[in-house]
């Protein structure tokens, strides 16, 4: 994380905390669909070349318009003095960082405030549509809890069959596709969305009962990672069942998992993420959380089991059509609309 934002580590309420979570994992989503606008701008003005050595997530893209947000026609400021604009991109850079390593107080205080900054960075490089559902996102999470008619997840979601068998269809393809986005993206917020409820508060317990860690509600996978290496010892780990000596390699593979989630590491986590998963269970297990083990278990099996269905499914199509008995095998629509490599 930048150091440049000062990390305050504050103890909140279990209340408290819960809600920060869920906010973190409504607004995740929105991060990624920015940082693919902000992709397709710096590239539209022949910025993304090697020389440029602009890193391809959303904490590079930011920082890249940060070094250029005073350059003449470079942004639609709509009439914002330099102050603003530069205001508005540093919440944007902060909230990203406060996303992406868990800074639960500083979400649950200034969560609207970063929202808002997305918004007006998105407005400033022609993303309006990302702006648009950001904003609405911005209205639906201001509501009371008790309004009826509140959508339970703000954005679009797809099936895991649907995601696989686009991936199958499209074993041989080199390039890039929107079906490969979506995947990324699917499982991008899996991977988010288990580290937030389930791997980081293991870790964070893990350390605060060893006593090399203070309670707090700053829960980042990162620096706990990093904090366990230096600290721990295979010995502090319970064994696998095997009976060998725990493999503490494993603990920087599982956080490899996280990096290429919030680092946008696009085709590692497509190639990858069944490996990082099962070495956020060998972990959890190793910590002796054994409730994040088995969350992350079923999501890992759900996972394996649609991905070797959609492997099936198109691998029988595939011999039929070879027979002659029917046409080009078509997945099921996806219905994700989505935009959009190891730091920290």
């Amino acid at each position: 994380m930048n150091r440049k934002f000062l990390v305050v580590h504050i103890k909140l309420s279990k209340v408290d905390e819960n809600e920060a979570k869920r906010l973190a994992k409504k607004i995740f989503p929105y991060l990624i669909e920015m940082s693919g606008d902000l992709e397709r701008f710096l590239g539209s003005h022949g910025l993304l070349t090697t020389k440029n050595k602009i890193v391809k997530d959303a904490q590079g893209f930011l920082k890249a318009i940060k070094r250029r947000q005073n350059l003449p026609n470079f942004l639609n400021t709509n009439g914002k003095t330099k102050t603003a604009v530069k205001k508005n991109i540093l919440n944007a850079i902060k909230g990203r960082n406060m996303v992406c390593h868990s800074n639960l107080p500083e979400l649950l205080k200034n969560w609207r405030v970063f929202m808002n900054s997305w918004i007006e960075v998105c407005l400033m490089i022609g993303g309006n549509q990302t702006a648009s559902n950001i904003r609405r996102g911005l209205y639906l999470l201001s509501q009371p809890p008790n309004i009826q008619n509140i959508p339970a997840n703000l954005n679009p979601t797809v099936s895991a069959i649907t995601i696989f068998t686009n991936l199958e269809l499209q074993s041989s393809l080199k390039s890039w596709s929107l079906e490969k986005e979506e995947a990324f993206v699917y499982l991008g917020n899996k991977f988010y969305d288990l580290i937030s409820d389930c791997y980081s508060p293991a870790l964070a317990d893990f350390a605060i009962a060893r006593r090399f860690q203070c309670p707090t509600s700053v829960i980042d996978c990162h620096d706990l990672t990093e904090l366990i290496k230096i600290n721990c010892s295979p010995n502090d780990f319970h064994s696998p069942h095997d009976q060998s000596s725990f493999d503490l390699s494993l603990l920087q593979i599982a956080a490899d998992g996280r990096h290429a989630a919030i680092h946008e590491q696009k085709t590692n986590l497509l190639a990858n993420w069944d490996t990082y998963l099962a070495s956020m269970i060998y972990a959890s297990r190793g910590m002796g959380a054994m409730s994040a083990a088995k969350t992350i278990g079923r999501v890992r099996s759900h996972l394996v089991h649609a991905r070797n269905r959609a492997r099936t499914l198109v691998s029988n199509s595939r011999r039929q059509q070879a027979a002659g008995t029917i046409g080009q095998p078509v997945a099921t629509p996806s219905t994700a609309v989505t935009k959009g490599n190891r730091r920290r």
